[in-house]
């Protein structure tokens, strides 16, 4: 049998002849990345075969120059382990410190939270009026009329009156009883908010009773080596019998080990978590929920379900204590509910005026317009912003290039890029803000062209500085500029950058075609998300992601899916009026709207300045 051994771990694991090397990683829990769930695209799972011998294939060749090819590296989803090999498989970025936004505007809400917790002190049964516990219980209770006992309280409600003496504690969720503990801990209730990314994941711990946030854990989206964004995981579930249990095994997972980590980090027991509420994507919410998302990926794209949903015991496989798992609803396959209770959070479909609102992920959920009239698209713009396609890309964690600018010197041929990196580390790739920023710098240095095209160093303006000209080069007929050392933009990632800005300003074009109004009518354009967070509002404009208005009405809103998740959390009134809202907005699927490819096309270009 052969025997990989994994450099710098030193692990020795021996596999069948001709077991795929990266399915082997994720077995054994080998850090690696994928991002296109093992199919030869992403080019994210390379390794370098250091003893043994690798056959290079033609999916190697796409990813790898000869040199690199000789010094042994392949990509770990191509490569079939037939002889003993020891294998160098550096962690990927993902397992650095990640940096994953977790704050956003707080939205004042009214604290009304469907949990509740009574203390009682009760009289024993008599023979005079021999009640049963429940029904003494019910009687103690203010409107306890018709309250009902879930099944696990129920059986252990004997031995905890007699624990207490009959001074107990009653958790009442939307009328029915959902724990009895012994003694008073009526001021131990709380909730947990997750933010359900296709990226990452947030958990945020609230004091139900205050309405205070008591700690945040974040983690990578483990599902990612399955595939990064929706459509490759809505492709693995729909060629793998077994895909959706994987996916939804992987996700219930991941909320479990955030709940235990942001309640151990506060010293609290997760039995006095009583509600947990999920936003995300509509994908997020269907593999959460357990049920297939295979037909968001094919006409029409129908969901299985846009409505609130309620998991009484939580999600399949998770370990959350059976208690209810809420999830908002959506309001169509590609706009979830992290941008509808987002929506209603920030009041933007009762506010006067116009606002444009965006959340861009791995999906691009745009929604527009106000009181009398609010609606929504979703671009399949994301990916490329989120690192994802883009050769050097990553997401936003500690190594990533997040800012760019043009440093220039005291002589004019002595400017260069100066760049910052998340976490201030050594740069290993380059994130969404930093891609926007580098693409406006170079448009306007005349690097990058109106029509996209990357020059080449003799193509450049005579204004170009030298420093700058020599980071270009060309490779295999295509130019590339270096950034960093192993770190550099190509033609190619160009041309994914035209395609994710293209496709977001001619949703945006769409919205407010409909609505009759013009860029310049706006009152805010608000940016939500991690990427937002990080966006310079100026290289937005420039590479046209978002239209041109006066900075001043660009706001970056941070992680607004979490803190609607957490007003959702903390209030039925909150809850109400996002069922309202739904039904208020209008959906608009760009694949529908005749005008949408010459838009496309007009907005592929950029602005000569």
């Amino acid at each position: 049998m052969p025997i990989v051994i994994f450099e710098p771990s030193g692990r020795r694991i021996e596999c069948k002849p001709g077991a795929n090397l990266l399915e082997m990683c994720w077995e054994h829990h080998i850090p690696i990345e994928s991002l296109c769930g093992g199919n030869g695209a992403c080019g994210r799972c390379a390794v370098q075969v250091t003893e043994g011998d690798v056959p290079v294939t033609a999916e190697q060749r796409i990813h790898f120059d000869d040199d690199r090819l000789a010094r042994g590296w392949r990509l770990a989803c191509q490569t079939r382990v037939e002889h003993d090999l020891r294998v160098n498989a550096p962690a990927p970025a993902g397992t650095l410190k990640s940096h994953i936004v977790t704050n956003g505007e707080v939205f004042k809400v009214h604290l009304a939270p469907a949990v509740h917790k009574h203390f009682l002190k009760l009289n024993d049964a008599t023979l005079h009026e021999p009640l049963s516990d429940s029904e003494r219980i019910k009687r103690a209770l203010h409107d306890g009329a018709s309250l009902r006992f879930r099944p696990a309280p129920l059986r252990k409600l004997p031995e905890t009156l007699r624990q207490g003496r009959g001074h107990v504690t009653v958790t009442v969720w939307d009328g029915a009883v959902l724990d009895v503990e012994a003694g008073d801990t009526s001021k131990s209730c709380y909730g947990i908010a997750f933010d359900v990314g296709t990226s990452t994941v947030v958990a945020l711990l609230v004091d139900l009773t205050t309405g205070e946030e008591l700690g945040v854990a974040a983690a990578l989206n483990t599902q990612r080596k399955y595939g990064e964004d929706v459509i490759s995981r809505i492709s693995y579930c729909r060629e793998h019998p077994d895909g959706v249990e994987t996916l939804s095994g992987e996700i219930a997972g991941l909320l479990s080990d955030l709940a235990a980590q942001v309640t151990a980090a506060r010293g609290m027991d997760l039995r006095h978590v009583y509600e947990y509420i999920a936003v995300g994507n509509t994908t997020m919410a269907h593999l959460i929920a357990g049920v297939d998302p295979s037909p968001l990926g094919e006409l029409p794209y129908a969901p299985v379900f846009t409505a609130r949903h309620t998991m009484l015991d939580g999600p399949k496989g998770a370990r959350l204590g059976h208690r209810p798992f809420e999830l908002p609803g959506a309001i169509g396959a590609y706009v979830g509910s992290d941008a509808l209770t987002a929506v209603v959070a920030f009041e933007l479909h009762t506010k006067p005026g116009m606002r444009l609102f965006y959340d861009i992920g791995t999906n691009a959920e745009i929604l527009a317009g106000g009181r009398a009239r609010m609606l929504a698209t979703s671009a399949a713009a994301g990916p490329a912003l989120e690192g994802v396609k883009i050769e050097c890309g990553m997401i936003g964690v500690a190594g990533a290039i997040d800012t760019c600018t043009v440093r220039t010197g005291g002589r004019g041929d002595d400017g260069d890029l100066a760049f910052t990196t998340i976490g201030d580390v050594e740069p290993v790739g380059i994130c969404g803000s930093g891609l926007v920023d580098v693409a406006a710098a170079l448009l306007d240095l005349g690097v990058i062209d109106p029509s996209g095209r990357l020059r080449p160093p003799d193509a450049c303006p005579d204004t170009v500085p030298p420093k700058i000209r020599a980071r270009l080069h060309e490779v295999r007929g295509m130019t590339r500029i270096a950034l960093a050392e192993d770190v550099y933009l190509s033609q190619r990632d160009v041309r994914e950058f035209q395609n994710a800005k293209a496709a977001i300003a001619a949703g945006v074009d769409i919205l407010l075609g409909h609505l009759g109004i013009t860029p310049d009518q706006l009152d805010e354009v608000l940016i939500g998300g991690a990427f937002g967070s990080m966006l310079n509002p100026r290289s937005a404009q420039r590479t046209g992601v978002i239209p041109n208005v006066p900075l001043e009405k660009v706001r970056a809103v941070g992680n607004t899916a979490i803190q609607g998740a957490k007003a959702y959390l903390l209030s039925t009134d909150m809850r109400r009026e996002i069922c309202a809202a739904r039904d208020h907005i209008e959906l608009h699927e760009l694949s529908t709207e005749p005008g949408f490819t010459d838009r496309f096309a007009e907005h592929m270009t950029f602005d000569a300045r």
